[in-house]
């Protein structure tokens, strides 16, 4: 019976740290690879310091954020669950390259890499939660 609530547990935090490291991926990699020049062609009246200022300001705060995401794992339920999360922002790491719209374009073996890497994520979750019972 535990080990059914282990797979059921471990199926949740997958998800659930999917769309987490996504967007704290998305965050940073958007505030990294920002482009203050092709915003201004939309909105002639953007100041450009001033929105260099602001990415600078979140860049700050997305790198902290994750810092303290992955302290938060570390510190309440474990070292493994930190592990699978890191896993997990960097198999996602190509195709959020891709989605924003950068002129990085990983080759096909990267992704291949990163799918692996993806699903890898999934049994480090769960023998971090068997070992944590």
């Amino acid at each position: 019976m535990t080990i059914i609530l282990i797979i059921i547990k471990t199926i949740i935090a997958w998800i659930l740290l999917t769309a987490a490291v996504i967007n704290l991926l998305a965050m940073i990699l958007g505030s990294v690879f920002y482009s203050a020049a092709k915003h201004k062609i939309e909105d002639p009246s953007i100041n450009e310091m001033a929105m260099k200022r602001t990415n600078y300001i979140i860049l700050s705060l997305s790198i902290f954020t994750t810092v303290v995401f992955y302290y938060a794992l570390n510190r309440f339920l474990n070292f493994g669950i930190a592990v699978s999360a890191a896993l997990l922002m960097f198999s996602r790491l190509p195709g959020l390259l891709i989605e924003i719209g950068t002129t990085v374009k990983p080759k096909p073996p990267v992704n291949t890499l990163a799918q692996i890497i993806f699903w890898l994520a999934l049994p480090v979750i769960f023998l971090s939660f068997y070992f944590l019972r």
